[in-house]
């Protein structure tokens, strides 16, 4: 029997184009051999349904990876580091951004000038990664964002963000601001926080971390009293009264400190605010003896103020000795400037 080769090659060819070929709804197309177009794999962030050849439709398109239980941290042998770990408490919001001004970085990272360096070495490694193409190599809001895409830039490090604390820095990588997204899940709270100690830098400069990063407020732009409309001013703002001065180790008010207290009497007589006034001192001698002088300053305020009519309940003394310093220590000016009386509405 002669057996015809062509028609059996045309026959197999048909059966094996039938056998290999399939078609299914979530395909584009006819699809040779699936699992060379669909992976198996249940993937990191996307699951397809597909446990080994079954398809599971309520798995389809669902997360896989899962976040952590809230509240949790991963372990930690080093307690130093497990503290520095835990859940950041400061909400996303306007409040809790003032709020983050108080937050302190964790003491470990300024045991000496020369570990504060180090991680400030570290975070500019981080910054370089995941923050330059915005704010720019030196943080003046020049990145390749900017420059070559033609957003708007940020502002300049040195200038509209001067006044961020360190727990404010912190607080927006971790929440982000504006435009800036949050940076929590590409860097954990120990990088942030160098990423921070970096950012300062770009702040001010060449600056001495260990006498900076003690004061929540330096750097601050200056509020003063005689210059600006007290109603406009609202709850957390610090108000400096400059006018207001003593003698070297005094508590007496001089006849120009009565002149600015008689002002700010006026508004408080015909305003129900509430006002913290705190007194503050410069690093020069005794520290608790500053606390005692500042904390007497700050009495005399509050005496002066209750002389003119106000409520002793709407005033309250504070003294703070030279722990809120708003400049550096190492200059004649910046003492003058850390020895003030302010107040506060609360």
């Amino acid at each position: 029997m002669k057996l015809n080769f062509k028609n059996i090659s045309i026959l197999s060819g048909t059966s094996l184009m039938m056998m290999a070929c399939s078609t299914n709804p979530d395909s584009p197309g006819h699809e040779y051999v699936p699992d060379m177009y669909r992976s198996q794999a249940i993937e990191a962030y996307v699951d397809y349904g597909l446990v080994k050849d079954v398809e599971i439709e309520d798995l389809k398109n669902t997360m896989s990876a899962r976040k952590p239980a809230e509240g949790t941290i991963p372990y930690y042998a080093d307690k130093d580091m497990a503290e520095v770990m835990m859940p950041y408490t400061y909400e996303k919001s306007i409040k809790g951004f003032m709020a983050a001004m108080d937050n302190k970085i964790p003491s470990q990272y300024l045991e000496s000038e020369e570990i504060a360096l180090a991680h400030s070495e570290e975070g500019k490694k981080l910054y370089g990664y995941f923050c330059s193409h915005c704010h720019g190599d030196k943080g003046k809001g020049d990145g390749g964002v900017v420059t070559v895409g033609e957003f708007n830039p940020p502002a300049a490090y040195s200038e509209g963000y001067k006044s961020r604390t360190l727990g404010q820095i912190f607080h927006v990588i971790t929440h982000g601001q504006g435009a800036m997204g949050s940076h929590a899940s590409q860097l954990n709270k120990d990088e942030r926080w160098k990423v921070a100690l970096y950012v300062r830098s770009l702040q001010h400069g060449d600056i001495k971390y260990n006498e900076l990063l003690q004061g929540r407020r330096v750097g601050e732009k200056e509020i003063l009293f005689s210059e600006v409309n007290l109603a406009d001013i609202n709850k957390g703002i610090y108000v400096t009264m400059r006018k207001i001065n003593f003698a070297v180790g005094s508590f007496d008010l001089t006849a120009q400190s009565k002149a600015e207290l008689d002002t700010l009497a006026g508004y408080l007589l015909t305003n129900s605010d509430v006002l913290e006034i705190s007194g503050h001192t410069d690093n020069t001698g005794d520290e608790n003896s500053n606390v005692v002088l500042s904390q007497n300053r700050a009495k005399a305020v509050v005496s002066y103020l209750v002389s003119k009519g106000i409520e002793n309940s709407r005033v309250k003394a504070e003294g703070f000795g030279s722990s809120v310093p708003v400049a550096l220590n190492s200059s004649d000016e910046g003492r003058a400037r850390n020895r003030r009386i302010e107040f506060v509405k609360i």
